[in-house]
């Protein structure tokens, strides 16, 4: 009796969970994926792995004032991999992580302070297997995928110059507010 295994030859690939396509960002469906500077990344592979995403902003294009045809702003495998967008230009913030079993979904949070508050951005994700005991390389993915999100507004708003303000007259008060962005104004009369 001889056991033969044969090679892995093929890259990792995204699967769906419970009915969900992955990679997303938990954010699209109402949860707390997202803040201000951080953004929850979840997948989940059909293999164990590795996962290389990079950050960069929304619609960052390499050499877009070029005219020669340089311009691109989708980056290739090798830059997600080395942390980079495309050109090894744009990146904001790039890692790695592991996901350390099959069709399960993996989340990732991001470091802080790398995003800023209220701004879009595009990260793009390429999936690797893991290593295959008396191969030479690991399987990945020959080509990227893309995510857009914007982080949220966790500023609060501030009063700007002379406001609130109060109209009295007779029976009646009207409250005159004006802030630094469109919001909510709440008060009470005692």
């Amino acid at each position: 009796y001889v056991e033969v295994e044969t090679a892995d030859i093929s890259a990792p690939s995204f699967v769906s969970v419970s009915n969900v396509a992955y990679p997303s960002i938990p954010a699209a469906s109402g949860s707390a994926g997202i803040t201000g500077d951080t953004v929850t990344l979840e997948v989940a592979m059909n293999e164990m792995g590795y996962v290389y995403y990079v950050i960069v902003p929304k619609g960052f294009t390499y050499n877009q004032e070029f005219t020669d045809g340089s311009a691109r702003s989708l980056p290739t495998v090798a830059e997600v991999k080395a942390g980079t967008g495309p050109g090894g230009q744009g990146q904001v913030t790039s890692g790695t992580f592991a996901v350390t079993a099959p069709d399960t979904v993996t989340q990732h949070i991001t470091q802080a302070n790398h995003l800023t508050s209220e701004t879009e951005y595009d990260v793009y994700m390429v999936a690797e297997d893991n290593d295959h005991p008396g191969e030479s390389s690991r399987n990945i993915q020959d080509s990227v995928t893309k995510l857009q999100f914007k982080t949220r507004d966790v500023t609060a708003p501030t009063w700007t110059t002379n406001y609130p303000t109060l109209l009295r007259g007779g029976r009646a008060i009207q409250v005159i507010t004006q802030m630094n962005e469109p919001g909510k104004a709440f008060f009470i009369v005692v």
